[in-house]
């Protein structure tokens, strides 16, 4: 290319095509498991930090992480990949400290990605986009030191004493990394660096490639990804300008805690009776939330209508499964909520209703504040969701019954649970159709309104739909169950908001 720029132009499409189809020949023969490619695997991770040629200042890791960016990697490869490569920004950087020259790419440097997106110089871009694709192996990365508090750096803990603090690569890249600058074939910048770190978290916490759905096959969360659902929980809570100052992360952050929607409501249920655990049933490791904490990131994903949307439809299917498995007279009694009924739809809608109240809080944020984004924007994300959701309300996979079943083995994983939530999701969805219609006025007491309506007929609908299909004797009272519970979340959802995320809003809620 640098004997013949024209090439670069005339090509540059097929260089694009030559670059993805490399990536997926690569990424799959480092599956293979044969002596020559152990010996390629332990070249290419050694000679990251060794110049490609004599005429070129590009470095292995730059040349090899462009060929990253489509493909399931081999995931050993992968962590040792990433170590190395970590090792090689902390040396550039001097342990994080200042921004890498060696990443910045300069004038005569040549363009080592074909995409368009960025020029390719910063390795870690096209290796998040192999990570994105590889969740053991992003789970392992994120989960790994950066810096020991006994490491020459200036990271400093935040309790007062100004004492070193040690750093996750989680914390690193999410938190304190200067990203090289960069930007687009059109002369734009570039934003792929931070929002492949996005689809990379996505992958690690929910145990699935980054823009897929979970299915039945999708395990339970584990220890690891629980703790790293804690982090990135904290870190938007302690600033959510991290994600509000990139809102293009937020559709990915968003679709995380959809996953979580289990451990959500169980962090805002502050339930001292200690039944909690099986109000809301969780598989595997569940993920230590505080309210508080939980509250802020709410906020936070309400103001982006992608993550909005990922979470509010997530809870909407949640809640229909939910409601089924405490009353499907086949759950076994040491599973249920041991309340009686009336309670335990109160008690259900009142979490749900509250996560539903703390959305449409930042929603109000997003339109009736500086922000001015269009209502439209948001009632769209939610009906593009159907798409997403298109195999998942008929077959019960995804957020809602896989995780309300898989705790009892199976037992109510039934057509009804399916229904129950489908039926809730239509709702949603024609609602936002209609909404799409309508000019939504700028205000803030009826869009707090709307959304309260909205989430009493998702908990009325759900509760109704359960007790008929399962011949209970109480299916004419639980709707006004279900209203009582819902005012009661959005009541508590207003508190909260005003005494946890007063930063985040403007003075707009309705007394």
């Amino acid at each position: 290319s640098y004997e013949h720029p024209e090439l670069n132009h005339d090509r540059h499409k097929q260089f694009g095509e030559l670059q993805k189809n490399l990536s997926l020949t690569l990424a799959t023969a480092t599956q293979a498991d044969t002596p020559d490619m152990s010996r390629w695997k332990y070249d290419m991770v050694n000679l990251g930090d060794q110049t490609v040629g004599k005429n070129n200042v590009s470095q292995g890791f730059q040349v090899m992480s462009n060929l990253m960016r489509w493909g399931n990697y081999d995931d050993q490869f992968l962590k040792d990949y990433g170590t190395k490569l970590i090792d090689a920004e902390k040396k550039y950087t001097r342990n994080g400290q200042h921004v890498s020259m060696m990443w910045q790419r300069m004038g005569m440097d040549p363009n080592l990605n074909h995409t368009g997106t960025d020029s390719g110089n910063d390795p870690l871009t096209g290796f998040l986009a192999a990570l994105s694709n590889s969740p053991d192996a992003a789970t392992d990365f994120f989960n790994a030191d950066f810096v020991t508090k006994d490491e020459d750096h200036e990271f400093k803990e935040e309790d007062g004493k100004k004492e070193k603090r040690a750093l996750t690569n989680f914390d690193y890249l999410f938190e304190e990394r200067d990203w090289p600058q960069e930007i687009t074939d059109k002369g734009k910048d570039s934003t792929e660096g931070r929002n492949n770190l996005a689809m990379a978290l996505e992958a690690a916490a929910t145990g699935h490639p980054a823009g897929q759905m979970p299915t039945e096959e999708t395990p339970p969360h584990n220890k690891d990804q629980a703790e790293l659902m804690q982090r990135i929980v904290a870190s938007v809570s302690d600033d959510p300008g991290r994600l509000t100052k990139h809102s293009y992360m937020s559709d990915s952050i968003g679709q995380i805690t959809s996953e979580y929607l289990p451990d959500i409501n169980r962090s805002v249920s502050d339930d001292s009776r200690g039944d909690t655990n099986k109000l809301f049933p969780i598989a595997g490791t569940p993920a230590d939330l505080a309210h508080s904490d939980v509250t802020r990131l709410l906020v936070t994903l309400g103001q982006d209508p992608k993550a909005n949307a990922a979470v509010e439809v997530g809870q909407a299917a949640y809640l229909g499964s939910l409601i089924d498995h405490h009353l499907n007279p086949n759950t076994p009694a040491d599973m249920k909520y041991p309340h009686p009924p009336q309670d335990t739809i109160e008690e259900i809608t009142r979490r749900s209703s509250e996560i539903g109240g703390t959305l449409a809080i930042g929603r109000q944020e997003a339109i009736v504040g500086p922000a001015a984004k269009e209502a439209k924007d948001f009632a769209d994300s939610v009906a593009q969701q159907k798409n997403a959701w298109s195999g998942a309300i008929g077959t019960g996979v995804g957020v809602g019954v896989s995780f309300v079943a898989t705790p009892v083995g199976g037992a109510v994983a039934s057509g009804v649970a399916g229904t129950v939530s489908s039926m809730v999701l239509e709702h949603i969805f024609q609602q936002s159709e209609t909404d799409v219609a309508k000019d939504a006025a700028k205000e803030a007491g009826p869009l707090w309104e709307a959304s309260k309506q909205k989430n009493v007929d998702m908990g009325q609908i759900a509760a109704q739909e359960a007790a008929k299909a399962h011949h209970l004797p109480y299916h004419d009272q639980v709707a006004r169950w279900a209203l009582t519970g819902t005012s009661n979340g959005f009541s508590d959802a207003s508190a909260n908001t005003s005494r946890m995320a007063d930063d985040l809003v403007s003075d707009i809620q309705p007394g």
